[in-house]
């Protein structure tokens, strides 16, 4: 984990000052800058990488989903709003060899479906390096809370030498819906975004989550491809 932070913290430092470097903060002519009062409306669909533990025990999952965040510009350098996210993977499952008894006869039970879905909310906030600029680089953070759902889908057949298959009752399926956690979630990011015309936009936005959940310290790498509207 102190590697990711490392190249995070790497990037929200030095990153600014090359860009400054080759003229991309200057304040050059934009489509129309950002000022006091503008609301920003924009998310999109973004694929993220969790790593839950450390070492040799760690488990890692990659989750799709996309992200809803409402924000008021306090100064043209300055946003703070609400996000939600909504993130969803399947897993591996692995099958149990031998499950209940039918009648005396024995039932192979399979994992059908294994669902992982992340659901969460921030307070976040936003540091515009170029307000002027139709291209902008910005700092986004984010402080919240999150929840953790596991759903397995089980197949339930009939094991091999055992009653006939057309038997009612040996084949069906059911689901199994299990809290995986929940806590406190902060992330930090860079982003670049794009004026299309004086309300539409559009960009890329990279971040790193770091949460603690069902008392297991978590991390999360992830991409987000955005489009927004600014009033």
């Amino acid at each position: 984990m102190r590697k990711y932070l490392g190249i995070v913290i790497f990037c929200l430092i030095f990153a600014p000052a090359c860009f400054a470097q080759v003229g991309l903060f200057e304040n050059e002519s934009s489509l129309r800058p950002i000022m006091r009062g503008d609301i920003l409306l924009d998310g999109g669909f973004s694929a993220s990488y969790i790593t839950e533990g450390a070492g040799d025990t760690a488990s890692k999952k990659q989750v799709y989903g996309g992200s809803v965040r409402m924000m008021y510009a306090l100064s043209s350098r300055f946003y703070l709003g609400l996000e939600g996210i909504f993130d969803r993977g399947e897993m591996a499952g692995s099958p149990v060899p031998y499950g209940p008894e039918y009648g005396g006869t024995m039932a192979i039970v399979n994992v059908d479906e294994n669902i992982y879905s992340v659901r969460s909310g921030y307070l976040v906030s936003r540091f515009n390096f170029n307000p002027a600029s139709d291209k902008r680089f910005y700092l986004p953070l984010g402080v919240g809370y999150i929840y953790r759902k596991q759903t397995t889908t089980y197949k339930v057949e009939p094991a091999p030498g055992s009653a006939p298959p057309h038997l009612p009752g040996l084949y069906y399926s059911f689901d199994k819906s299990e809290k995986a956690g929940d806590g406190l979630s902060v992330y930090g990011g860079l982003g670049f975004e794009y004026d299309f015309s004086k309300h539409i936009l559009g960009g890329l936005e990279a971040r790193y989550f770091i949460f603690k959940s069902g008392g297991t310290l978590m991390q999360s790498a992830s991409l987000l491809l955005k489009v927004g509207f600014r009033s």
